[in-house]
């Protein structure tokens, strides 16, 4: 994985953090219906695409560095974890986001963040592991 697609990865999942803090920022203050189903829809769409990213396009792209290879295997079944947690939460929030209250909401969010961030450690390790194996060569 070369220096643009890492800093563009990076990037995305700042946006994603953007786009869920505006969603909880709505459901916490309770913004209306309409703004909180319009910002928790704009999160969940950044989500899936994300999620998609990594699953079907960063991973494999790692993969073919050997250290990060050793590492993405380790790490596997808690990044399909997190993923199928993350997928999950996608699921109910995207059919029932109009019928669940604000406050409710902002619970699921809180939620999908904490799961996020479990996702995250586990891709910053094995983005640990590229850099090793870029320093070592």
């Amino acid at each position: 994985m070369d220096s643009a697609h890492l800093h563009r990865w990076l990037r995305e999942r700042n946006a994603l953090i953007v786009k869920l803090v505006a969603a909880g920022t709505a459901a916490c203050d309770k913004s209306g219906a309409a703004a909180i189903r319009s910002a928790v829809a704009n999160f969940l769409d950044a989500l899936v695409d994300y999620i998609s990213a990594a699953h079907f396009d960063r991973f494999a792209r790692l993969a073919e560095h050997g250290g990060a290879a050793r590492a993405l295997t380790r790490c596997y079944p808690q990044v399909a974890r997190t993923t199928a947690r993350l997928i999950g939460c996608h699921d109910l929030l995207a059919e029932r986001s109009g019928a669940i209250p604000a406050e409710q909401m902002a619970e699921h969010l809180a939620r999908i963040g904490m799961t996020l961030e479990d996702h995250f450690v586990l891709e910053d390790y094995v983005l640990r592991a590229v850099g090793e194996v870029r320093r070592a060569a």
